[in-house]
């Protein structure tokens, strides 16, 4: 019967064997997009991180300062509960002053939903905290250290509906080391739940700050203005961001028209203050030391592992923060020092990188100097000790 009558199986293997084809092409064609799609929902969701004292773990609020530095005996009470576990009771154990709260959010979702979900399936942040090492090798020893931590879920103390889930995030610990300001936090998941990149976060210690009478944290090198005017900003041109590279925990920004304040961050410029300093404002010419115009502007500003520096007009100051992780207390200069006040100073320049355990910086003269450059080497002692 086939002979006489074409067969239809051929043709119909054939249209099948075209249908695979079609199929397999349209698969090579959707696959890169379908890939494009993972890659853009991974970087759709971030990690969040701030800062919190211990009496403020589980408070729905924005993230402390780091301020204080020394270990805190909060953490009694919760040890006197563990009566199972094998820690003597008579003993003083001290904690650590801050923890760090963790949380991430995804593109058009709500946060407090997603961290819920996230710990359901099982979701950990892992935290690793890298300190580094101390600029001065001669009193620290210097080691390569670093903390990793598995994240635990905590509750909010803030009231909810019984009928709903309450809002929750991560804790650890922030860690502190003696001879180190300067901490990195790189925080990544532990392979359960949602897709998240890693995500690093500079959290260090600000040593220009204190608590004010008020129990309030105030700034020692001037007072903060929290209203930033536009006109601060305005046809003011780039300017570069002179520091300790990777030794340096609080960095500075000058250059503000008309303005003797900066814009100062322990958090990497992930949060920032700008802060009216509290300097003389000073201004002496003379015939050896010409000078045209009077501004109130920052011109220079430097920041190493634990003293600031700035140039206004020809002079320039110096400022020693509290860090009593290098140093003890008293090390701090306390207010703004004038240097080199016989000298008119052009311009101070940083030097990037620390040499024979300590920090420098470079100042340059004009007038009946010029030409001569003093040569600043921070020492262990109170402020800079100056070498023409």
């Amino acid at each position: 019967m086939c002979a006489a009558k074409p067969c239809p199986l051929p043709a119909l293997w054939l249209r099948v064997r075209v249908l695979r084809v079609l199929w397999a092409l349209l698969a090579v064609l959707l696959g890169p997009w379908r890939l494009w799609a993972v890659i853009y929902d991974f970087h759709e969701c971030t990690w969040h991180v701030v800062l919190n004292k211990f009496q403020r773990v589980g408070e729905n609020l924005e993230s402390d300062q780091f301020v204080h530095q020394e270990p805190v005996d909060t953490v009694r009470g919760v040890f006197n509960m563990l009566v199972d576990s094998p820690i003597d009771r008579r003993e003083r154990y001290l904690g650590f002053p801050y923890y760090l709260k963790i949380n991430y959010s995804c593109h058009g979702q709500h946060s407090e939903d997603l961290v819920r979900s996230g710990h359901l399936m099982g979701l950990k942040p892992l935290v690793l905290v890298t300190f580094q090492a101390p600029v001065n090798f001669y009193r620290w020893k210097i080691e390569q250290l670093q903390i990793q931590m598995e994240a635990a879920p905590f509750r909010s103390k803030e009231p909810c509906m019984a009928t709903e889930v309450c809002v929750m995030s991560w804790y650890t610990p922030m860690p502190i080391k003696n001879g180190s300001v300067v901490m990195r936090v790189d925080v990544s998941s532990n392979g359960l739940g949602p897709i998240i990149p890693s995500k690093r976060f500079h959290v260090n210690i600000n040593g220009f700050l204190k608590m004010g009478a008020d129990n309030r944290i105030q700034f020692t090198v001037g007072d903060e203005l929290f209203d930033i005017k536009p006109r601060y900003f305005v046809n003011v041109s780039s300017r570069p961001l002179w520091y300790n590279v990777d030794q340096s925990p609080v960095l500075i920004l000058g250059g503000i028209p008309n303005e003797k304040a900066l814009l100062m961050t322990s958090t990497n410029f992930r949060e920032f203050s700008l802060v009216e300093l509290s300097i003389d404002s000073c201004w002496v010419g003379s015939f050896y030391c010409p000078q045209a115009d009077f501004s109130a502007t920052i011109y220079d500003a430097i920041s190493t592992e634990s003293t600031l520096f700035i140039r206004q007009n020809q002079l320039i100051y110096y400022y020693t923060g509290t860090y009593a992780t290098l140093y003890d207390s008293s090390h701090s200069s306390g207010k703004w020092v004038r240097v080199l006040a016989s000298e008119c100073i052009k311009k101070l320049c940083p030097v990037y990188f620390s040499s024979n355990g300590s920090d420098h910086v470079i100042a340059l003269t004009t007038g009946k100097h010029e030409g001569y450059l003093h040569f600043g080497t921070i020492t262990g002692k109170a402020g800079g000790l100056w070498k023409p």
